[in-house]
């Protein structure tokens, strides 16, 4: 694996990987530990981003959203897409032909600065940011293989999590200390996946199930895990690697393309399209289940992308088609339909309130919406 130089000063520390077949480095700064004020940035990797486009348009939404941002920049489709707590900032995740990690502002419309460091030939498949807002962490692969963490105010690359082993790291904490890497073979083949603590730069666990590994997510707690894979199943973990229990989900012929927890760990939400059993037509659905049962109660048609609100109620779920559905999670009522994207979606993320929606598509840009505020529900025990 090629490695990008960090600054004469800073401090590697090697971890070997038992079992892994690998050696591991976090390369830089301690990961979450602020950069010294002054810091070098990252060379050409940090970039402040001036006078780009950032636009609205004429309303394209009903019940009562509406369009406040169209934010261009990217020379690939953004493929994964993260709001700060605060709900001032995004990041977005640029594909094959771009990766670059871009932040924006999206109470101004403005653009903020891009990370390059991954290089053009990898997809973002992750970005966070962290609890104080200070860092962003993404994860790229399969030519970059790291996880990278980002200094905001400096523009610096304070660490890397990198190795000479496939590792595609596919989901990270909320809290950002944990991430759940999907581990490959020289041949490309999936060998399943791992935990890591970024804090520490250490691999905690690994489990060998290679059919469960490409769609993987984190409780808010930090002690359970998800995954899904080319077979059509879920699999609930343990964050000690025991399993706690699988069942079918989209069923045969499908493959599992996102999974999150919700609402507290109290509700599965995933999403999975292939030809489906009889090959007639593809089976694309997004379904939220009861992790304790594994009893799917609402399926969403047509759709393979999805993300929801933190009051739990309120779901927005979009395909290859240009539209984005904004859905009660209780009734599937559409409560809103917002079009704009010149493409299909390719990644959604909530605001905290659930007042804002930022959406990525086809067509290289990142849009920013107004959603209706939603009544409170009395006793609602998803608050």
């Amino acid at each position: 694996m090629t490695r990008r130089p960090v600054a004469a000063a800073a401090v590697t520390v090697v971890v070997v990987a038992a079992g892994v077949g690998g050696l591991l480095r976090w390369m830089g700064r301690a990961p979450f530990g602020r950069a010294a004020a002054g810091a070098p940035g990252a060379g050409a990797s940090a970039q402040t981003t001036q006078g780009q486009a950032a636009s609205t348009t004429a309303p394209a939404a009903t019940g009562g959203a509406r369009l406040l941002w169209t934010l261009a920049g990217h020379t690939a489709s953004p493929v994964s897409l993260a709001v700060s707590r605060d709900g001032t900032r995004a990041l977005s995740g640029g594909s094959h032909g771009d990766g670059a990690v871009r932040v924006w502002d999206i109470v101004k419309g403005q653009p903020v600065t891009r990370f390059t460091g991954h290089g053009d030939k990898s997809d973002v498949l992750a970005v966070a940011f962290t609890p104080d807002g200070a860092a962003a962490v993404s994860a790229a692969g399969p030519e970059d293989d790291a996880l990278r963490v980002w200094d905001l105010a400096t523009g610096a690359e304070r660490t890397q999590l990198s190795g000479d082993i496939g590792l595609l790291f596919r989901a990270i904490s909320d809290d950002t200390t944990l991430a759940l890497a999907q581990e490959m073979t020289a041949e490309g083949r999936s060998k399943g996946f791992s935990l890591w603590r970024l804090d520490q730069g250490r691999r905690v666990v690994g489990v060998d199930a290679p059919d469960h590994a490409s769609a993987l997510a984190i409780s808010p707690d930090g002690q359970t895990l998800l995954s899904g894979g080319g077979d059509g199943t879920l699999t609930l973990w343990k964050a000690s690697g025991e399993k706690i229990r699988s069942f079918v989900a989209h069923g045969p012929g499908t493959t599992v393309r996102e999974v999150a927890f919700a609402s507290g760990g109290r509700l599965l939400v995933t999403s999975a399209d292939g030809p489906g059993a009889t090959g007639n037509a593809p089976a694309r659905a997004v379904m939220l289940w009861d992790p304790e049962t594994g009893v799917a109660f609402r399926t969403i048609r047509n759709a393979t992308h999805f993300a929801l609100a933190d009051d739990g109620r309120t779901l927005a779920v979009a395909g290859d088609a240009t539209s984005i559905r904004v859905l009660d999670v209780i009734t599937a009522r559409e409560l809103a339909r917002l079009d704009g994207h010149e493409g299909g979606v390719t990644a959604l993320a909530f605001a905290p309130g659930g007042t804002r929606l930022v959406s990525a598509g086809a067509d290289r840009t990142v849009r920013v919406w107004a959603i209706a505020a939603r009544e409170p529900v009395p006793n609602d025990r998803s608050q």
